[in-house]
Parts: structure tokens; sequence; C-alpha cells
């Protein structure tokens, strides 16, 4: 069973690949915000960290995986796990949560992913749109039903 979250929005102020060759790839540690810049108007809650890698020879597509951990909010500590195709100019794209830890252990949905503000050709800030949902808990589980594959003292 699952329970489905609300709608989350989370912005990442995000390093662009425009200048990568197919192959190329960027490691990302970038502040995640809920509001469209950095200051009074929005805050930190997080880090998007992963890679980009420009995976195509006749289009400007990357292939993304990252891991947006959460530092503040009801799910403080927890992760969330992105990976799909992002064709850059399209208005919208479409990326799969293929994962989350925490309070967002088993999570499953998709992205729809924008690029809200161009501040120069490197430097943007792109929109996340989350839907996921999160299996619930068994509240039988207590850990006991461990299934042990093999052990030394056989």
């Amino acid at each position: 069973m699952a329970r489905t979250r609300e709608k989350l929005t989370l912005l990442v102020a995000a390093v662009a690949v425009g200048l990568l060759l197919a192959g190329g790839a960027v490691a990302i540690d970038d502040l995640v915000t809920d509001g469209p810049g950095v200051g009074a108007d929005s805050r930190p809650v997080g880090r998007a960290q992963g890679t980009y890698m420009l995976s195509s020879q006749h289009e400007e597509v990357i292939v993304v995986s990252i891991t947006v951990v959460l530092t503040a909010g009801p799910y403080n500590g927890s992760t969330l796990v992105v990976a799909g195709r992002d064709r850059i100019y399209d208005q919208t794209r479409e990326l799969a949560v293929v994962g989350g830890t925490g309070g967002l252990r088993g999570a499953s949905g998709y992205v729809l992913w924008t690029t809200a503000k161009v501040w120069s050709e490197v430097h943007m800030v792109l929109e996340l749109d989350v839907h996921a949902s999160v299996p619930l808990p068994d509240e039988d589980d207590d850990d006991n039903d461990v299934l042990v594959l093999g052990s030394r003292d056989a």
C-alpha cells in the first residue's frame, strides 16, 4: 500500500552543461531552496548532489542522476533519488523518482523539471515539481523477519 505525498516544489541553483561534448560529465552539489532565489524570498531546504552527462551526439540531451538531500522541513534528513533523460531545451521535462531514504524510503513517481530562470550561460535555476508516493511501513514489521542467505557460523 502506498501513501500519496502532496506535491513538493523545489528549486535548484544549477550549473548548465551546454559547453560539454557528447560523453562529457559534470558532478553537481547545488543549493535547493523553497523559492526562486537566494535571500529573503526563499530559504535553503537541501542540496542536489549527483551527475549530469551529455548523452547524445545529435541534440542537447543530458542523463541526470541526482540525490536531493533535504536539510529542513518535515523530511529533514531524508533523500529523494531522481534519474532520467533531460532534453534541456524542452520547456518541461519528466524524470523518474526512483527511490528515497528516511521519511521518503521507497519513493516512486515523477518530477516535472523546468528551467525557471537563466542567470548566465552556465548558471540557472531549475524548478522541480515532485509527484511521488511512499510505501506505508508494515505495522507488523519488528525487524525480526530478516532473511539470512549465508553465515560463517553454518
